[in-house]
C-alpha cells in the first residue's frame, strides 16, 4: 500500500473515530432505578462498562487530534523514538499510535 493511500486511510478512520466518541461523549445515560436483583446487577455492570469505555474515549480522543495533527505536518506515520516509519498494519490498527512495534519491544526488554 502507498504511504499517501495509507495516510488516507488512517484520516479517515481518525476523523470517524473521533465523531463517534465525540457523540458518544455527549449522550446522556439512561439508567433507571429500582427493578429485581438481575435488572440491577446487569445496570451496575452496564455502569461499570459505560464508565470504563467513557474513560477510554476522553483519553484516547486528544491523541487522535494530535494523530490528524501529525498528518497536517506531514509527519504522520514516523515513530517518535527510532525516526522510522511505523508499520503499515499497526497505523490501520491503532491509527494514533506514536511508536513502532520495534520501538515498543526494545521498551519491554
Amino acid at each position: 500500500m502507498k504511504k499517501q493511500s495509507l495516510i488516507r486511510k488512517c484520516r479517515e478512520k481518525l476523523l470517524r473515530l473521533k465523531e463517534e466518541y465525540q457523540r458518544s461523549l455527549h449522550r446522556p445515560r439512561n439508567f433507571k432505578n429500582g427493578g429485581d436483583l438481575l435488572e440491577m446487577a446487569t445496570q451496575e455492570t452496564q455502569i461499570h462498562h459505560s464508565s470504563h469505555f467513557r474513560s477510554r474515549m476522553s483519553r484516547i480522543l486528544p491523541e487522535i487530534e494530535l494523530a490528524l495533527d501529525r498528518i497536517d505536518k506531514r509527519t504522520y506515520g514516523i515513530c517518535e523514538v527510532t525516526g522510522l516509519d511505523i508499520e503499515p498494519k499497526r497505523l490501520l490498527a491503532v491509527p494514533w499510535t506514536r511508536v513502532s512495534l520495534a520501538a515498543m519491544e526494545n521498551e519491554a526488554s
